[in-house]
């Protein structure tokens, strides 16, 4: 322990350090009872108690980590990597051990969250995975993808336009064609896959026919002007899609596109693998309902 600690001093002086800073540590930790001591020291051994009343937060960062129910209180626990200013080689393997089981939480939490179609909190658990490895392509397809699947094609786009900006700037290089083909289904209003905003070659022929007339539709003509009502429809859409059902009428006069506003709900709520039933009548019918 000694020369792990100091490993550039004398053997005599690095045990005269151990010695010293032990005899602190023992100063500054909080009294505890004889029968359970902090520290267990023996002539040749030095550890902690595991038998002493102590909370480590990395223990209990690996305890929640290891249940899919409580992967959200991991990975709030997780504040930063281990001794991160520290960098002392010893340290190295479990620091990233650490943080590889921080990554994996936050890969499962967007999965759930996806699969449970609360799209925000995916969004959320993305953009803290970015936030410690911001040059991972696999997780920007994912954050692409689930802003396109919420109806924010716009907030896609830049996201990857910020990270393909930013590959350029740090590593001299353009994003994987994986991550290209996503911006290219967002870019042209397409349906995305099931699968994680990947495309696969074919896979556009396989959407509903109702699907491609929306898309159609609509193809080329920016929607604007309706954002609040849109976010407002979105958000019962997430309500819904958890089993909450309701009715909503949508009213207003001729032309003031309620029939782009529900088109668009259809695309969003079709790329997240839900069924559109629609209807019509004719412009004369006083009565249509």
């Amino acid at each position: 322990v000694a020369f792990t600690l100091w490993p550039d001093d004398l053997e005599s002086d690095a045990r005269a350090n151990l010695r010293r800073h032990l005899h602190w540590l023992g100063k500054a930790l909080p009294p505890c009872p004889p029968e359970r001591p902090w520290l267990l020291l023996t002539p040749s051994t030095l550890r902690w108690n595991p038998e002493s009343d102590y909370w480590l937060d990395v223990a209990e960062f690996e305890r929640l980590a290891a249940d899919p129910e409580s992967l959200a209180e991991a990975v709030t626990l997780y504040t930063g990597d281990l001794l991160e200013t520290v960098y002392d080689d010893w340290l190295f393997f479990e620091r990233e051990r650490l943080q590889q089981g921080y990554f994996a939480a936050l890969e499962q939490l967007v999965q759930q969250r996806r699969a449970q179609c609360r799209y925000s909190e995916a969004i959320k658990y993305c953009g803290l995975l970015l936030a410690r490895d911001p040059l991972r392509e696999d997780a920007l397809r994912r954050l692409v993808a689930l802003r396109y699947q919420t109806g924010d094609r716009a907030g896609a786009l830049a996201e990857y336009e910020r990270f393909a900006a930013r590959l350029k700037v740090e590593m001299k290089l353009e994003p994987m064609p994986e991550t290209r083909a996503v911006y290219e289904v967002v870019l042209r209003q397409r349906r995305l896959p099931e699968d994680d905003g990947i495309p696969v070659e074919g896979r556009q022929n396989a959407q509903s026919k109702q699907g491609r007339q929306v898309a159609e539709e609509w193809h080329g003509l920016p929607f604007v002007g309706r954002q609040v009502e849109m976010e407002h429809l979105r958000r019962r859409w997430e309500r819904v899609s958890q089993g909450s059902g309701g009715l909503y009428l949508l009213s207003g006069e001729a032309g003031v596109g309620k029939s782009r506003l529900v088109a668009e709900l259809s695309v969003t709520v079709e790329g997240q693998g839900a069924r559109v039933l629609k209807g019509g009548s004719s412009p004369d019918d006083p009565a249509p309902y």
